[in-house]
């Protein structure tokens, strides 16, 4: 049996013959054989340049949806159909169904607040943004500019880095970050690394609030790029939306009215944020 020396010494030849293996080969091609080559470091212009490639105006955009909504770390969620309408960059209009016939919520979104109508209580609310925020209302998530920006992502994040004072990029194991210094805050935009589409984004207004948004598969409608399912997570308010897409039309011409909710005559708008959010849809006690 060969002593612990012999041992030692047949295992320091060989690795100092592994060692001047490795050191020829990186002579030879500059890398040991099976080392894995560095991808180039991509730049902004290369993140954005396929978004800008294919970018389309969006002037109007309807969808149908499977809906669930809920409010961060509580209990409850409502879950049903919904049609959107929106008109870029701040016109939005949610109708919400039960069972794809019974309307169970009408929601109107524009620059002076929102507008409700719990279709099956026949009551009527009405807020401003600023109401809602201060309240801390899961309404205050469903602002139009944010639930259209957070559709039409491709367009948003080309919007958004053409006026940014400063944008960098990170990489992460899976991802690149696209880091953005904006006028009204910071946007941190992940792409995947294997194709560099669009995963998710984090905005962040200047007080510090922020909203995640991740996506997941994306579709092209008349040419514009258009994701499948949206998650909405609005930190301020706890609101979270997810949207699981099943049709979209872009640019269709519609009724101007489609933008207009009327309480009937004598009926009285109530706050907004005194309306039961539970109420909404059918909950799930579940969760």
């Amino acid at each position: 049996m060969p002593s612990s020396p012999s041992i030692f010494r047949f295992f320091a030849v060989a690795l100092a013959a592994v060692a001047q293996m490795l050191l020829s080969a990186c002579a030879h091609w500059g890398r040991p054989p099976l080392w894995p080559r560095r991808e180039p470091p991509p730049t902004v212009e290369s993140l954005l340049a396929p978004l800008r490639a294919r970018a389309q105006p969006v002037r109007t955009l309807w969808l149908r949806a499977n809906a669930t909504v809920s409010r961060t770390g509580r209990p409850g969620k409502a879950i049903f159909q919904a049609t959107v309408l929106a008109q870029v960059p701040d016109r939005l209009r949610l109708r919400a169904y039960r069972n794809s016939t019974i309307l169970v919520l009408d929601l109107l979104a524009d620059p002076s607040g929102l507008r409700v109508c719990d279709a099956l209580q026949k009551r009527y609310y009405a807020s401003d943004y600023e109401t809602l925020r201060v309240a801390g209302s899961s309404w205050a998530g469903f602002s139009a500019p944010l639930l259209i920006q957070a559709l039409t992502v491709e367009a948003t994040v080309l919007d958004r880095a053409a006026v940014a004072r400063a944008s960098r990029i990170r990489r992460h194991w899976t991802t690149f970050e696209l880091m953005l210094e904006l006028p009204d805050g910071r946007a941190r935009v992940f792409f995947r690394r294997n194709d560099l589409q669009i995963a998710s984004v984090l905005w962040q207004e200047p007080d510090g609030a922020t909203t995640r948004i991740t996506y997941q598969a994306i579709r092209e409608v008349d040419g514009v790029r258009l994701p499948e399912r949206v998650d909405v997570r609005h930190d301020a308010s706890e609101m979270h939306l997810r949207l699981d897409v099943t049709e979209y039309k872009v640019n269709a011409d519609f009724d101007p009215r489609a933008f207009v909710l009327q309480a009937p005559a004598g009926t009285a708008w109530l706050p907004l944020d005194k309306m039961n959010f539970s109420s909404v849809g059918k909950a799930d006690p579940s969760e």
